[in-house]
């Protein structure tokens, strides 16, 4: 097994405000599944810390969670070719992205939202180019920790 470099980077977006996104529809193309459902979740916050010295705090951050069934455990065992769960742009002002979480857990994050046990998302991510990313990881948290670095 071999081991992934290091992120090149990491953010801290404290959460202001989140959205819900749900929609049901026949499906466009046929498949096993005769409806086309989407849910997605849209997180706008600021940057609080980054790692780097190019990046100031006080950003905006606007991150999109769509939800994925290949993601889930059972799924993605065996799949080496999976080593990033989004991606990120910098843009104007800010930062812009997109992470895919298991369908299984986006229910759970959002409980967590909405009973305000979650205003932080930490991102770690690889640089793709001048103004795109992968993202490696992320993490849901609570308060932002004092050792973040």
């Amino acid at each position: 097994m071999r081991k992934l470099k290091e992120p090149d980077f990491w953010l801290h977006i404290t959460i202001e405000r989140w959205e819900w996104d749900y929609s049901l529809g026949a499906a466009r193309m046929e498949g096993p599944d005769p409806l086309a459902e989407l849910r997605g979740l849209r997180l706008k916050g600021k940057l609080a810390k980054d790692s780097g010295k190019s990046v100031k705090a006080g950003l905006t951050a606007e991150i999109r969670v769509y939800e994925g069934a290949h993601f889930r455990e059972e799924n993605r065992l065996g799949n080496a070719k999976l080593q990033d769960v989004g991606m990120l742009d910098r843009v104007k002002g800010g930062f812009e992205g997109v992470i895919i979480m298991p369908d299984d857990a986006l229910p759970l994050v959002m409980l967590m939202l909405a009973m305000g046990r979650y205003g932080h998302i930490d991102i770690s991510a690889w640089k793709d180019g001048p103004r795109s990313s992968r993202v490696r990881s992320y993490s849901f948290k609570k308060t932002m920790a004092d050792d973040w670095d």
